[in-house]
């Protein structure tokens, strides 16, 4: 058990309630301890809202001494799921792995918080918090990592790889996450395996992807998938349309600094790409249809913005009405260099701007004013009309009205 001096702050008052709870059960006469993320939390001075308990407390004093808790399937590992205050808190028996295939295992209950810390991925994991004492049992030197600021497996990394390949994402997703160094065995065998990921549900290997592009260091994430391999498994091409690789890192080092989402973050990762093609990466990695859709336009529309001048009346009006407008233009800014984003943001000040304002007029105004019947001509009527109320040529629906019977003119 190694000592581990908890000052009193802010971070540590969201462990109460957890503590409190691991105590409830202590007070049982059996152990519990705060374990995994939370612990490593806590030592970085890092919140969180998330909290596993393990124990050997009998299943059924678990429900007994926690009624409201909901006990996750399957049933046979003794896991239950808790929520107070606003906290999520995960209770779980010690327990042991084996019989592993490449991403499942066999579960078996055990009596000791030894045996259950043994099977975790990673030494700054496999920490617990003896809420009596407040002192950390680090069997694995969780905290020489933790102060050295490196990521390294429990045993030999490419047993732990083999045993389950999603602790490749896993440990690429902490590394992000904490910018942490990974230990270069440990990176070794991450490349060694990355082919293994092959083999992983497209739902997991979503939901680490995601963990890792949301990190306010993305740009270190997807380094390190260059450098495994990763990125060839879960974006074939987004790297092999530039001679120089950097250039998308240094991109991602912009989107971070600037607070992107993962959505813009993909757009960039894929800009290289057709929109048709990214659309099939991210439809096989199943990302949901709204963002698939926005991604793809992105990619498309980032094309027509540097030659936004030659743009014809519907696709500028179709560019800036009919997407995230802002988001595209901070975009352009990711890629485009110092001057040429100048000229850009200058012509695009009063579009964006005049964006803002609500058609001036509608379809039914245009059947009145023209007395034509529904059909193209008012569509098209009325994206010219659009296009020059961006352009700031029409303000008034006088103005409008007058265009729209010179340009009925015109198209006829």
């Amino acid at each position: 058990m190694s000592s581990f001096l908890f000052q009193q702050s802010d971070i540590l008052k969201l462990y109460n309630t957890a503590i409190e709870i691991a105590s409830k059960i202590k007070s049982k006469g059996h152990s519990a301890y705060l374990v995994g993320g939370c612990v490593r939390d806590l030592i970085l001075g890092r919140p969180t809202k998330d909290f596993d308990i393990a124990t050997n407390c009998p299943v059924e004093e678990i429900k007994n001494l926690f009624p409201d808790a909901n006990q996750k399937k399957p049933y046979r590992y003794g896991v239950f799921e808790l929520k107070a205050d606003d906290l999520y808190i995960e209770i779980a028996h010690f327990r042991e792995d084996y019989d592993y295939d490449g991403r499942h295992s066999k579960v078996r209950l055990v009596d000791s918080v030894e045996r259950d810390l043994k099977r975790r991925d990673f030494t700054i994991n496999a920490l617990a918090l003896d809420p009596s004492t407040m002192e950390v049992l680090d069997l694995f030197d969780g905290l020489y990592d933790i102060r050295h600021s490196e990521l390294r497996t429990i045993g030999d990394p490419e047993i732990r790889f083999k045993e389950d390949a999603l602790r490749i994402l896993r440990g690429i997703r902490f590394a992000t996450k904490l910018d942490f160094q990974i230990e270069p065995k440990t990176q070794a065998a991450m490349t060694r395996y990355a082919d293994k990921v092959k083999d992983l549900s497209h739902d997991w290997l979503r939901k680490e992807f995601i963990g890792i592009m949301e990190s306010e260091k993305s740009h270190r994430g997807v380094k390190l998938l260059h450098e495994t391999g990763l990125d060839k498994r879960l974006l074939p091409g987004a790297f092999t349309e530039y001679e120089e690789p950097e250039i998308i890192i240094q991109w991602l080092k912009k989107a971070d600094e600037a607070g992107f989402d993962h959505v813009k973050k993909l757009a960039i990762l894929l800009r290289k790409e057709n929109p048709k093609k990214a659309e099939q990466v991210l439809n096989k990695l199943k990302f949901p249809k709204t963002e698939i859709k926005k991604i793809t336009g992105f990619i498309d529309r980032l094309e027509w913005l540097g030659k936004w001048d030659s743009l014809s009346p519907d696709e500028l009006v179709d560019m800036v009405d009919n997407d995230d407008f802002e988001g595209l233009l901070s975009l352009a800014e990711v890629f485009y260099e110092q001057s040429k984003w100048k000229n850009i943001k200058g012509s695009f000040k009063n579009i964006l701007e005049n964006s803002k304002n609500e058609y001036i007029l509608n379809g039914e105004d245009i059947q009145e004013l023209l007395d034509i019947k529904p059909g193209k001509m008012i569509k098209e009527i009325l994206v010219y009309v659009r296009y020059n109320q961006l352009l700031g040529e029409i303000k008034t629906v006088e103005d409008a009205k007058k265009y729209a019977k010179v340009i009925v003119n015109k198209l006829k």
